[in-house]
C-alpha cells in the first residue's frame, strides 16, 4: 500500500488572513505525519504572487518539516514564481524535495509522478523558436501542450514498474467549477479529460480550482482526476466547508496499481459567510431573518442594499445586525453598504406647465415650499439669467 497527499492552492499571503494560512499549513504537516504518507504532492499557486520574506520563511519551514515525514514534489502555478518555486527544490531536507518549473518526471515516494506547471501560451510558441499569426496561436499552442502530455507518458514508461503513475498539475480543466467569486487568473490554455488521458496515469491530481474534490472530481480510464482545492476560504460566499487536501490510497489489483481509496480531509479554516439584505423606510427586506444559524466562528460579511436617501437609517441598522451576529457566534462582520441613487419622477403639473413662471409655481408646490411675493421676481430673474447662460 503506498499513501499519497495532495495538496494545493495554499496561496501564502501576508498581507491577507495570513493566521489562517499559517493555521491550516500547520495542521497539514502534523496530519500528513500521522498518516504516515509515502508522498507529499503540491498542485501549485504556493504564493499569491511574488514572494516576501516572511512567506519564503514561512513555506521553506514547512517544506522542511513535511519532508522530515516524506518526500515532497512540487509544480509552480499561475500565481507562482518559477524562481520561487525551483528555489524550495534546492532546501535541505531529510527527504527531498522535487520542484518543477518545467515539465518532467521523477520516481520518488514510491511512485513516479509526472509533473506539469502551468502552462503558458507564450512560453510554448516561444519554444518553436520560429513565428506563428495570432490567428493559429491558440490551435498551435494546444498541439504542443498535447506533445507535453504524450510525452510526460513517455517519460513515465521508461521509468518502468516503479509504483503508481501520478499526474500532477496545475491546469484549467474543460468544466471544473469554481467557488463564488474565485477570480480566475489566466485560463487560455484550458484541457479536457481526453487531453489528460495522454498522460496514462494511474492518479490525475490538479491544482488552480478552489472548489474541492467533492465538487471536482472526474474518472479517466478508472483512475480517479480531482482538484483538492484550497486548503481554506479566500472569498466571501464560498461554501462553509470542504476545504482541505486529499489523501489517496494505492495498492496492486491484478498485477497493476490502482487508486482504491482517496478521501478529502477537511482543514480547521474559518468560513467566509455572504450575507445580503434589502433596506427600506419598513425595515429589512428579510425581516432580519437571515440564514446563518450555524455561524461556527465564521468571518462574515453583511452586505447590504438601500436608497440614497435611506443610507444613514440603513448603516445604524446593520450595525445592530453585526452586533446580533457577533453575539451568534460569527469571528468578525464587515459592513458593505450597496447604495442606489434616488431619482425623482417630475410631477404632472410641471409637466404640463407652459411657461418659466408656471414651471417654477408648480415646482415649488410639488415640494411644498412657499416664495414670499417679495422674493419670487428675484427668483424668477435668477432662474431666467440661469436658463440664459446654459
Amino acid at each position: 500500500m503506498i499513501r499519497v497527499a495532495i495538496v494545493s492552492d495554499t496561496h501564502a499571503d501576508e498581507a491577507s488572513r495570513w493566521e489562517e494560512h499559517e493555521k491550516c499549513m500547520a495542521f497539514i504537516a502534523d496530519d500528513v505525519a500521522a498518516r504516515e504518507v509515502d508522498l507529499v504532492a503540491h498542485g501549485g499557486d504556493v504564493w499569491e504572487r511574488r514572494s516576501t520574506d516572511r512567506e519564503r520563511a514561512s513555506v521553506g519551514a514547512w517544506v522542511q518539516r513535511v519532508c522530515e515525514t516524506a518526500p515532497l514534489v512540487i509544480v509552480a502555478g499561475n500565481h507562482d514564481s518559477q524562481l520561487d518555486v525551483e528555489w524550495l527544490g534546492k532546501l535541505r531536507t531529510r527527504h527531498r524535495a522535487h520542484a518543477f518549473g518545467a515539465p518532467g518526471v521523477v520516481a520518488v515516494g514510491g511512485c513516479v509522478v509526472a509533473a506539469l506547471p502551468w502552462p503558458r501560451r507564450g512560453h510554448l510558441l516561444a519554444a518553436l523558436g520560429q513565428p506563428v499569426s495570432h490567428e493559429e496561436s491558440g490551435a498551435i499552442a494546444q498541439h504542443e501542450l498535447r506533445k507535453i502530455l504524450l510525452g510526460l507518458g513517455s517519460m513515465m514508461d521508461a521509468q518502468g514498474d516503479n509504483g503508481p503513475r501520478i499526474f500532477l498539475g496545475h491546469v484549467d480543466l474543460d468544466g471544473a467549477k469554481t467557488d463564488h467569486d474565485q477570480p480566475v487568473v489566466g485560463g487560455d490554455m484550458k484541457l479536457s479529460l481526453a487531453d489528460l488521458s495522454l498522460v496514462r496515469a494511474d492518479f490525475y491530481g490538479m491544482g488552480h480550482i478552489h472548489a474541492s474534490a467533492t465538487t471536482n472530481n472526474w474518472s479517466i480510464d478508472g483512475a480517479p482526476a480531482l482538484y483538492p482545492g484550497a486548503i481554506r476560504h479566500n472569498n466571501f460566499g464560498e461554501a462553509a466547508t470542504g476545504k482541505g487536501y486529499v489523501i489517496a490510497d494505492f495498492d496492486q489489483v491484478d498485477d497493476a496499481w490502482r487508486c482504491v481509496h482517496w478521501e478529502l480531509v477537511l482543514t480547521p479554516c474559518r468560513g467566509m459567510v455572504l450575507a445580503e439584505d434589502e433596506w427600506s423606510s419598513d425595515g429589512w427586506l428579510s425581516g432580519h431573518n437571515l440564514d446563518l444559524t450555524d455561524l461556527r466562528d465564521a468571518e462574515v460579511r453583511f452586505r447590504f442594499h438601500c436608497a440614497a436617501d435611506q443610507r444613514d437609517a440603513a448603516r445604524l441598522a446593520a450595525e445592530e445586525v453585526r452586533a446580533d451576529l457577533l453575539a451568534r457566534g460569527a469571528h468578525s462582520v464587515k459592513l458593505e453598504a450597496q447604495v442606489r441613487a434616488v431619482t425623482r419622477a417630475r410631477a404632472p403639473e410641471i409637466a404640463a406647465a407652459k411657461t418659466d413662471e408656471e414651471r417654477f409655481d408648480a415646482w415649488c408646490r410639488s415640494r411644498g415650499i412657499t416664495v414670499g411675493e417679495k422674493r419670487r421676481p428675484g427668483l424668477l430673474a435668477r432662474l431666467a439669467e440661469i436658463k440664459g447662460a446654459a
